[in-house]
């Protein structure tokens, strides 16, 4: 199998993981959005009205050809104690689970972080985001993610994750 139909693969499963993981009560896509707004890089997608609106800040990665290959939300916690965000980051099922998924930002040490769950559109991981970890996101540049395709275990697909407008769109999640 090559390079390329591994990523024609990938790109084919992101629409389902996105539209499974809205289902179950994950990312929400903009398809299914009641309101959207773009800040820089990031979009931000607010579902359901009044007290039980919940908005998150979004993006997908893309792999250099182009193609979408996975999707990062970020949600606010409220009065969560030192957790004051979180992060989902939405893979294909075509993605080797045991290496996880790297993650490195700017000149920050690599994360490995290990997956969560798995449905029939994806995998997922899910962490909890301290005030250091926001703080650390708005003075970067980039994040580099990094995956492994099932079919391919000796490769690596390598994703830039921008901070682009983070700053604004993290702030936008805040309760006025």
């Amino acid at each position: 199998m090559t390079y390329e139909d591994i990523m024609t693969r990938f790109s084919r499963h992101l629409s389902h993981t996105v539209l499974a993981l809205a289902l179950c009560g994950g990312v929400a896509p903009q398809a299914f959005a009641q309101d959207t707004e773009t800040f820089g890089a990031w979009t931000k997608i607010c579902s359901g009205g009044g007290e039980a609106q919940t908005c998150t800040i979004s993006q997908v990665l893309q792999d250099t050809d182009g193609n979408n290959v996975a999707e990062v939300s970020i949600a606010d916690v409220i009065d969560g104690g030192d957790t004051v965000g979180a992060i989902s980051i939405a893979t294909p099922i075509d993605t080797l689970l045991l290496p996880g998924v790297r993650f490195k930002v700017d000149e920050f040490d690599e994360n490995r972080l290990p997956f969560n769950f798995c449905q029939p559109g994806g995998c997922v991981v899910q962490i909890g985001l301290t005030q250091d970890n926001i703080d650390a996101f708005e003075g970067a540049t980039a994040a580099a993610v990094t995956i492994v395709p099932i079919a391919a275990p000796d490769a690596e697909v390598a994703l830039t994750l921008s901070f682009d407008g983070f700053t604004a769109a993290f702030a936008s999640l805040q309760p006025e």
